[in-house]
């Protein structure tokens, strides 16, 4: 059934794009390379070319068009496309049969298995699939937190995204000016951690905020991103500039509160 279905689709194309195939001379075409979604015939049904691979452009019945795009390889199929705006011209593109992740034997996570085969035939390497999911892997920090510059009295944030499987915690630590490691949260009110899931898959994101930060609060401040496999640490510098202006006027709003309490 499926090969005659092959055959009509085939038929059905040269028909549409005009094409005059005349006889078929297998001697005459030219071996396909570099195939990473396989092979399947050409739009006459006479010689081998690459098959269009995943996400690429794709004949379908439901698309007029001028030209011949292709035919999806293995483990793929042509799907009309559901993510266009009303005003853009209908296309349909080769989409993978299975979808989930997996992990190779090469301890590579691949979005399906169309990626893993594809894969396989661009380095000629026989990857197999050794589980299902993402393959384990210790914490990578993706964006490390930058190095900051405020006054007295601002507020200050650094972020720090890690991404590793099983998903990592995130963690922040305070090395003071005068070299001592302080474990965040602390019982520094002015100080607060918190963290979310992504923004991408197998990632997650790690905040550490101080409000109306002091001087005292310079020092360098660690990521730490940690799983059962590793730890990944990036640091970054916080430089306090005194305010003199919001300086004075923190010490008159003291001076008044502590004359609130003699009177």
């Amino acid at each position: 059934m499926n090969l005659l279905i092959g055959v009509l689709v085939i038929i059905a194309a040269s028909a549409v794009y005009g094409q005059d195939c005349g006889q078929c001379e297998p001697s005459e075409c030219s071996a396909p390379v570099n195939c990473v979604a396989g092979v399947v015939k050409d739009s006459c049904g006479c010689c081998n070319i690459c098959a269009k691979a995943e996400y690429e452009l794709c004949d379908h019945p439901r698309i007029k068009s001028s030209k011949h795009l292709g035919r999806c390889g293995d483990q793929l199929e042509c799907r009309v496309r559901n993510d266009l705006a009303d005003e853009d011209k209908p296309e349909a593109i080769c989409f993978c049969r299975i979808e989930g992740e997996l992990c190779g034997t090469d301890n590579v996570t691949y979005d399906n298995i169309c990626g893993l085969m594809a894969e396989t035939a661009r380095t000629n390497k026989k990857v197999k699939v050794h589980s299902k999911g993402p393959c384990n892997a210790a914490p990578v920090i993706v964006s490390p937190p930058d190095h900051t510059k405020n006054k007295t009295g601002s507020d200050v944030a650094l972020s720090c995204e890690a991404q590793g499987f099983p998903i990592p915690a995130i963690e922040w630590t305070w090395t003071r000016v005068d070299g001592k490691t302080v474990f965040l949260p602390s019982d520094d009110d002015r100080i607060s951690v918190n963290m979310r899931g992504g923004p991408d898959r197998w990632q997650v994101t790690g905040w550490m905020q101080i409000i109306d930060v002091k001087k005292d609060h310079e020092g360098d401040y660690t990521c730490v991103a940690q799983n059962e496999y590793g730890v990944a640490k990036a640091s970054a510098r916080l430089n306090v500039a005194v305010d003199e202006g919001n300086e004075k006027k923190e010490r008159k709003q003291k001076n008044r509160r502590l004359k609130s309490r003699n009177e």
